[in-house]
């Protein structure tokens, strides 16, 4: 299923149920996954100076919100925040976390374009299948291409 916003298109499993809450996708899988999007974006008017800046602090905000994520109170860290390089070479960034009972898996990504940042986690079962769902939601962000949604 594609969903398209402003700088960002990323699809989900077509099985999956997707429904908006205000500037989020709040997405469910028939695993218990939650699948949580969120676009951000530097609006306004400002120089291309000033602009760039905003652009850098927002890309930074969401590293910071990210790195936070996967360290929450009863998580541990199995592959930290670093660049990772997917397939639709936008910058990119992911962490993969688990519950310390080892049940449970929380990862995330953010992706950057242009002037704005997205936001995504995945918390669902600690299996191959709920990593493998995000490794191929996280590939499938890009640059969109047909009309905005509002992602």
């Amino acid at each position: 299923m594609l969903k398209v916003g402003r700088n960002f298109q990323f699809e989900i499993p077509d099985v999956w149920e997707a429904a908006r809450d205000g500037d989020r996708w709040i997405c469910h899988g028939p695993s218990a996954e939650e699948l949580i999007v969120t676009s951000l974006f530097v609006e306004g008017k400002g120089s291309p100076s000033e602009r760039k800046q905003a652009e850098v602090r927002l890309l930074d905000q969401a590293l910071i919100a990210a790195d936070e994520a996967a360290r929450q109170d009863g998580l541990r860290i199995v592959d930290r925040l670093a660049q990772k390089k997917f397939s639709s070479g936008i910058p990119s960034w992911s962490f993969v976390s688990e519950a310390i009972e080892e049940d449970v898996l929380f990862t995330g990504a953010v992706c950057q374009h242009h002037d704005g940042v997205l936001f995504a986690t995945l918390e669902g079962p600690n299996s191959p299948n709920s990593l493998l769902t995000f490794e191929q939601f996280a590939r499938s962000v890009r640059p969109p291409i047909t009309d905005f949604e509002g992602a």
